[in-house]
């Protein structure tokens, strides 16, 4: 126990280089406000079903042609789909898709 409390009173401790992971992109690109969320609108607009996380993101990259954050295409998901003329709603977990309308602008019931 005094050995160790010798050795942190000594203080040359040896810094380790950080490993960063590879999950999600840095987006380095400063694009237009608004950008993300209307190429997540033009990918669900083209499912057929509800959609993962991870494929949208994945499209909206492709469609951007460049890396995107995927805290971006969260974000932009998560305050369009609660509440009333929202675009877009959460079926479940991890899954989106855009709102069904009947044609007058009110959500659908099937």
């Amino acid at each position: 126990m005094t050995t160790r409390l010798e050795r942190l009173g000594k203080r040359n401790w040896r810094q380790t280089a950080r490993q960063h992971g590879t999950y999600g992109a840095v987006a380095t690109t400063i694009r237009k406000f608004g950008t993300v969320g209307d190429a997540v609108v033009a990918v669900l607009a083209q499912a057929e079903t509800a959609m993962r996380l991870t494929e949208i993101h994945r499209q909206v990259t492709s469609i951007l042609d460049g890396p995107v954050s995927l805290s971006s295409v969260m974000t932009s998901l998560a305050r369009n789909c609660k509440g009333e003329g929202k675009p877009f709603e959460r079926v479940s977990h991890g899954r989106y898709r855009l709102r069904r309308t009947d044609g007058t602008g009110a959500p659908s019931t099937g």
